[in-house]
């Protein structure tokens, strides 16, 4: 998905890919890390969303490794888990859990009817990178929250696919390039105008800036994320809105409303009032999921 000037139209093929970022690290010797949002919503988030155009926030909150190392240890207990977690809580699984879920999901106006729906991405499987001096330091952490993730929204990453929607740049001196040099941007596919609305966010203490776009529906097309310091938690947060989901970590709460979100989205619920009324049913749905494949399930 990720493609020449313009990400929504066509995909920048592998081997283009390849060479091109071979070029980029040849004259960056630092960690790059940003999301880019096609459609922006200016949002007090680290990732900026473009509808159709996009928003993008910058994050300069130093990510902490150790928190990072606990969501991730989560990750393998977290569906099993969920029941027990929203009961011990004192949380119904069939009613209060509604907006526990809407407050992760990032809301769009549908350009052909003007009804509010749901952010998410209609493709079954998807491709991404994680480049740059410092990607030794994020791909483990990329992998692991997009195999969560994915999982929960019953999508597949699949590693042959020629294009890629989520673009990870992991890079010390990802920003000063992003200022003086575009044709290094240019030559991993970057449209001159996400530049440009890059460019415009970058502050004397950024460290992290993401774009996400999407089209006139609310359908995620691409994501692309610069980071310029080791671990920052606006990845994750990255990460997740590529999904439509508006979260800084993967926790229990966070898997359950990406399952919910997609599971509305496989029946053909996306606007507010659907997604509203029948939450009860599709989080019975996913809960009843993660008793399945619990270790007792």
């Amino acid at each position: 998905m990720l493609a020449n000037h313009e990400f929504a139209e066509r995909r920048l093929p592998a081997s283009r890919f390849r060479s091109a970022a071979r070029a980029f690290f040849a004259i960056l010797p630092g960690p790059i890390g940003a999301v880019v949002t096609a459609r922006s919503n200016a949002l007090p988030l680290p990732v900026v969303h473009v509808q159709g155009t996009g928003h993008i926030p910058i994050c300069s909150v130093r990510g902490r490794l150790a928190q990072a190392g606990r969501d991730v240890a989560v990750r393998a207990m977290a569906v099993a888990l969920i029941s027990f977690s929203l009961l011990a809580c004192g949380v119904s699984p069939s009613v209060a859990q509604e907006d526990q879920s809407f407050q992760h999901f990032i809301w769009q106006r549908d350009e052909s009817n003007g009804m509010e729906v749901a952010m998410s991405t209609g493709e079954p499987a998807f491709n991404f990178f994680d480049v740059g001096n410092l990607s030794p330091n994020s791909l483990y952490l990329v992998q692991q929250v997009l195999g969560d993730i994915s999982r929960a929204a019953g999508k597949k990453v699949d590693r042959s696919l020629t294009s890629s929607s989520i673009a990870v740049f992991h890079d010390t001196n990802v920003f000063l390039r992003l200022k003086n040099d575009r044709a290094a941007f240019t030559t991993m596919g970057i449209p001159e105008h996400v530049i440009d609305d890059l460019k415009g966010r970058i502050t004397d203490d950024a460290r992290c800036l993401s774009h996400t776009r999407t089209d006139a529906k609310g359908n995620v097309i691409f994501t692309v994320i610069l980071l310029s310091e080791r671990f920052n938690d606006c990845l994750v947060s990255g990460l997740n809105y590529s999904f439509g989901i508006r979260a800084s970590n993967v926790s229990i709460a966070t898997l359950l409303s990406v399952c919910v979100l997609y599971e509305g989205r496989n029946r053909g619920l996306r606007d507010r009032q659907s997604l509203s009324r029948e939450a009860p049913k599709l989080r019975d749905l996913c809960l009843a999921k993660a008793d399945a494949h619990s270790p007792d399930g």
